[in-house]
């Protein structure tokens, strides 16, 4: 893998997609989101694990918070825009912080590994103390008909207990 460093215009096209990723989520347009996303794409989280001894923070192999490709993904937001999505009746305030971009690209693929840090504060009408939810996430881009679209995404939150009733946003 060779790094893309912030003169290569593929940076700038990354930081792009990323950014307009985070406005169609915090502006409820996950319809929108659906579309820049590959037809065989993974999105998961694998739960964290507490390690005694360990230096760096772990996570299972089996088990994951969420793990889904775009049928489970086009359900899940299909059913947030009927009269059955309870838990976000009323929708979250969200906001997503991206940063610490790095980006390289696949020896001979043509796809980009992107790793970058996420944000995501919720804020939930009539709760007064706020969601926030912190991780890495490596992601996977693929050029498709000339625009980027999401292949993978591995997300690697820093909770180790979830403290949520519910996780229906996407991060």
């Amino acid at each position: 893998m060779s790094a893309i460093w912030p003169g290569d215009p593929r940076y700038a096209e990354v930081l792009d997609f990323l950014y307009h990723e985070a406005e169609l989520l915090d502006s409820g347009r996950q319809k929108e989101w659906l579309d820049l996303l590959a037809e065989d794409v993974i999105y998961r989280a694998p739960l964290p694990l507490n390690v005694k001894g360990d230096a760096q923070p772990s996570y299972s192999e089996d088990s994951c918070i969420f793990s889904e490709n775009i049928a489970s993904l086009r359900i899940r937001v299909d059913k947030l825009t009927t009269e059955y999505a309870w838990a976000e009746s009323p929708r979250s305030r969200i906001r997503h912080h991206v940063s610490n971009v790095r980006v390289s690209e696949r020896s001979g693929s043509g796809e980009l590994d992107v790793i970058s840090n996420v944000l995501v504060f919720r804020s939930r009408a009539p709760r007064t103390t706020p969601d926030i939810f912190s991780g890495e996430r490596r992601d996977v881009l693929r050029k498709l008909a000339g625009a980027w679209h999401l292949a993978e995404r591995l997300i690697l939150l820093d909770q180790a207990v979830m403290e949520v009733r519910h996780l229906a946003i996407l991060l």
